[in-house]
């Protein structure tokens, strides 16, 4: 009762903290669109205002084009009518009144006139944009300013090159506009007398322009675009919810499966007692049957012996052979004796084996009871007279075909050299033994999935450390809280949280499986601080942790996620072992030399070498183990979780003897328990530092073709990559990137291919445009290692492969060394 309590009570509080981030991503999402809508709303308001601007602008600049044609040409002349009577201010001009020679009177029109009566034409249609030609020294009263034009007069002769407002014409929005007019050389036939010189400004041409239809048409469109934003709302908020009824659900599933593989644990042990009795049954069986090989052998000696008298011989050959019926019947396998293939006699054994009685094996081919696929070695092994057991395919009478060990040797028999073989079902042995295999890997899946759940709980730990660094710097930045030095510290502060992003996803990949396991140098003193800090907050608050890491330790070759696990198992095991007590793990990193003189055997019997040594020593206040614990901790299904010890000490000792390590292992009952690992280190000549390769600041040139199936990594990669001094084409799936590529053709330098894509995916991509052109230079992106491309790129000198999330440094030096 009191476990299952308490397993609620984890289960509540598992559920509380996945709804209390719901919630967070909730109203994150909320404000996201919330400022969405806002920017749409003061893009629909800049929308208008630039339509009426254009508007506006191109009345000006068509009615400036006909007041210049018009000035150019001195004006021209109109007939007289009561619509076009003779310009009053012109009455001083030469020549304003001319009579063509019918008779028919003409007048001039200068462009002023001109430019007046276009705009009482336009009067009349309201939809269109209204003119008005002014000064502040108007030479008609019509042309004199309103209070708006004033304003905008008086702004040009204080050097402004323009005014536009929006404003409001009888309940409607309208934008006024104005520039001012300039005098040219054909102006001042009219205005000279007004004091005007070339270059002066005389006046304005304002443009009045309903915004009533485009304000709709904003409007319209703003409605839309708010439809669609409470869509997407009402979308992420359900998939919020669903999510996280998925990661509840989750959860559940893996607490039922680990105390599921707990029970499977009492079972296993059980399977492994009763193999090893088998075992001990088989061993006994092979004691039997040497003794009945040394029988048959005397056998062999006494029918020599018989050659000499026949009448003796045929005496002692009867006894013989009912001697070598009674063995051969009393055996555990079945017994052949076959002259070139022709079985010449057999016991009973046989029979139930085989399928065939006695008689029908009597004089019948003894290769018929082999499988095809296992003929050539039998016969192979007969011409050579191999006398080791070894196993074959055996064929039954219906056609089965079964695991059959093999054991022959040749004797005389009756006067001539035969081969007596014996037949052993090795079935039941086969089942067992993969049983067993399949228990083995069980209880190593288990082990694993214990550590990854503590690894999690470390790794969640830094994430929120690495988020609230990002999400604080983030809200400063957007809120305007810092100076622009500042502004600079605090995304390197953001991009340093983003490379220790990136490297905790690189250590989960290599501990679950996802990276290769290669030899390469480790840096010890960096992978134990590494561990240490994920496990800090994943290890109870009694457990105190102490660190003595000397930073100064030699380099060792091996795999990284190898010894990470051994570091972390040995930390928990520790921390396991102290129990609900208050306690201390304490942790050293040193560095050893080994001398010639001086041979210390470790727990399992292993002589050190001379040399140099990186050790790394885990010890406990715990309750340590005895004797017989000591001796069977490494054994694969040996576990003492009662006393903290058994979490992949099996996994441990093969890791260390495959880097050819040392353990030592002490432990004193009450008083605590001591791992120390001892790693051998390179020696210190030739070694070497690869310095890495920075890349210039220098600007590059070329194409580039971006595939990438998220628009926000798109965005990022072809500023980024144009920031660099590339020209960037994109493509959001394989099967766009090559109609691209086949639509630009060689103008394309280089393509940057994400792996995983939906429509074409990052690896049938590559293939299909490395067949529509070899001498294309590809990059592959992508967050797995490098081994899910290893068959791809590999021999192909113009691809290449980068792990997300890539440097920009690290990017650019890729595409420049394969770039064509």
């Amino acid at each position: 009762m009191q476990l299952q309590n308490e397993f609620s009570f984890e289960k509540s509080g598992e559920t509380r903290k996945i709804y209390r981030y719901a919630i967070i991503c909730a109203v994150l999402w909320t404000l996201l669109l919330l400022l969405l809508f806002v920017a749409l709303v003061a893009d629909s308001k800049k929308k208008v205002y630039e339509i009426g601007r254009s508007m506006a602008l191109e009345s000006f600049e068509k009615d400036l084009l006909f007041r210049r044609w018009g000035a150019r040409h001195g004006g021209v002349y109109a007939p007289v009518t009561e619509a076009n009577p003779p310009n009053f201010y012109l009455k001083d001009i030469p020549e304003r009144d001319i009579s063509t020679p019918s008779g028919r009177e003409l007048t001039l029109i200068n462009p002023a006139y001109m430019t007046r009566q276009i705009y009482e034409l336009a009067s009349e249609q309201p939809d269109r944009p209204q003119g008005h030609i002014t000064s502040l020294k108007p030479v008609r009263p019509d042309n004199a300013p309103d209070e708006w034009e004033k304003k905008a007069l008086t702004a040009f002769n204080n050097g402004a090159g323009e005014l536009a407002e929006t404003v409001e014409i009888n309940g409607q929005p309208h934008l006024r506009f104005m520039r001012p007019l300039k005098t040219e050389t054909p102006c001042l036939k009219c205005h000279v007398v007004q004091g005007y010189k070339e270059g002066d400004i005389r006046g304005g041409i304002s443009v009045t322009f309903s915004l009533a239809s485009a304000q709709k048409a904003a409007d319209r469109s703003l409605f839309i675009e708010t439809a669609a934003i409470l869509f997407l709302w009402l979308l992420g908020l359900g998939f919020i919810w669903f999510g996280s009824r998925k990661i509840i659900r989750l959860l559940s599933q893996l607490r039922d499966e680990r105390n599921h593989l707990r029970e499977n644990e009492v079972v296993l042990r059980q399977v492994n007692n009763t193999l090893e009795q088998q075992k001990q049954e088989l061993e006994l069986n092979e004691i039997a049957l040497h003794d009945q090989n040394y029988e048959l052998q005397t056998i062999e000696e006494m029918l020599r012996e018989q050659l000499n008298n026949y009448e003796i011989s045929q005496k002692l050959l009867s006894e013989s052979e009912e001697r070598f019926k009674a063995l051969s019947e009393a055996t555990f396998g079945g017994i052949i004796i076959h002259d070139s293939g022709v079985i010449l006699e057999c016991n009973e054994s046989i029979s139930p084996m085989t399928g065939y009685t006695r008689e029908e094996l009597i004089g019948m081919d003894g290769l018929k009871l082999i499988a095809p696929e296992s003929l050539e070695v039998v016969k192979e092994n007969i011409r050579d007279g191999y006398v080791q057991r070894y196993e074959v395919s055996g064929l039954r009478k219906d056609g089965t075909i079964y695991p059959l060990a093999i054991k022959g040797k040749n004797i005389p028999y009756k006067g001539r050299s035969v081969r007596v073989i014996e037949f052993r079902d090795i079935t039941e042995r086969k089942r067992v033994e993969k049983e067993r295999q399949l228990l083995e890997m069980q209880l190593h899946q288990s082990q694993k999935l214990e550590s990854l759940g503590v690894l999690a709980g470390g790794i969640a730990h830094d994430f929120n450390n690495i988020l609230t660094i990002i999400l604080g710097h983030c809200y400063m930045a957007r809120e305007d809280m810092l100076s622009c030095e500042e502004y600079k510290t605090a995304f390197e502060y953001v991009e340093t949280a983003g490379n220790r992003a990136a490297e905790l996803c690189r250590q989960m990949l290599t501990y679950a499986g996802k990276s290769p396991l290669v030899q390469s140098k480790v840096n010890m003193w960096l992978l134990v601080d590494e561990v240490v800090k994920m496990l800090r907050s994943a290890i109870k608050k009694n457990v105190t942790i102490n660190c003595d890491l000397q930073s100064d330790i030699p380099e060792i070759m091996g795999d990284s996620g190898q010894l990470q696990q051994i570091v972390m198992n040995l930390i928990i095991n520790a921390a396991e072992a102290i129990g609900d007590v208050n306690g201390v793990v304490t942790i050293l990193l040193s560095k050893e030399k080994v001398t010639s003189d001086q041979h210390k055997p470790d727990t399992f019997g292993t002589v050190s070498n001379p040399g140099r040594y990186t050790c790394l020593e885990v010890s406990d206040t715990g309750i340590g183990m005895d004797e017989e614990t000591q001796k069977r901790i490494f054994e694969p299904f040996y576990t003492t979780k009662f006393a903290g010890r058994g979490l992949g000490m099996s996994a441990i000792h093969g890791i260390i003897k495959s880097h050819n390590a040392l353990l030592y292992l002490n432990s004193v009952q009450g008083e605590g328990t001591s791992f120390k690992v001892c790693f051998p280190a390179p020696p210190l000549f030739g070694d070497t530092e690869n310095s890495e390769v920075t890349v210039g600041k220098e600007k590059a040139s070329g194409k580039i073709l971006l595939v990438d199936d998220e628009p926000a990594l798109r965005d990022m990669g072809t500023t980024l990559l144009q920031a660099m001094g590339y020209e960037v084409l994109s493509a959001e799936h394989g099967k766009q990137a090559v109609e691209i590529y086949q639509r630009f053709g060689s103008e394309i330098d280089l393509v940057l291919l994400d792996l995983m894509m939906p429509v074409m995916g990052g690896i049938e991509t590559f293939k299909e445009l490395r067949r529509i052109d070899p001498a294309l230079p590809i990059i592959l992106c992508s967050g797995y290692s490098e081994e899910s491309v290893e068959g791809v790129v590999e021999n192909d000198r113009l691809a290449s492969f980068v792990h997300k999330p890539y440097k920009p440094n690290e990017l650019k030096d890729a595409m420049e060394r394969i770039k064509r």
